[in-house]
C-alpha cells in the first residue's frame, strides 16, 4: 500500500517506521526548497503527515467514499481527486 503501512517492501507491515520514514523524506523534500504531494490512502495517516504536505489526492478507488470526502473536505490544503472508477 505504500511506503508508510510497508516501508522495508516486505510485505510486512511496520507503519511506526514507516511513519518515522514517510514524514523524514517529506522534511528533506521541503528543505530543498520543493512542495510535497501524496494521496491519503488511509485517513488515520492525514494527522500525521498533513503539516508537511503541500497538496493532497484523494485516488479513484477512495474518490467514492464518504470518509475520504470528509478527509478532504477538511484538510487545509488544495486537494485533487482522482477520476471514479464507474
Amino acid at each position: 500500500r505504500g511506503l508508510i503501512s510497508d516501508p522495508t517492501l516486505s510485505g510486512a507491515e511496520d507503519v511506526p517506521r514507516g511513519l518515522a520514514l514517510g514524514r523524514r523524506v517529506l522534511l528533506d523534500v521541503l528543505a530543498a526548497g520543493l512542495p510535497t504531494a501524496v494521496e491519503f490512502l488511509d485517513p488515520l495517516v492525514a494527522t500525521y503527515i498533513e503539516d508537511v504536505v503541500s497538496y493532497g489526492s484523494i485516488g479513484a478507488r477512495t474518490v467514492e467514499s464518504p470518509v475520504h470526502r470528509q478527509l478532504a473536505a477538511a484538510m487545509k490544503m488544495p486537494m485533487g481527486f482522482k477520476n471514479g472508477r464507474s
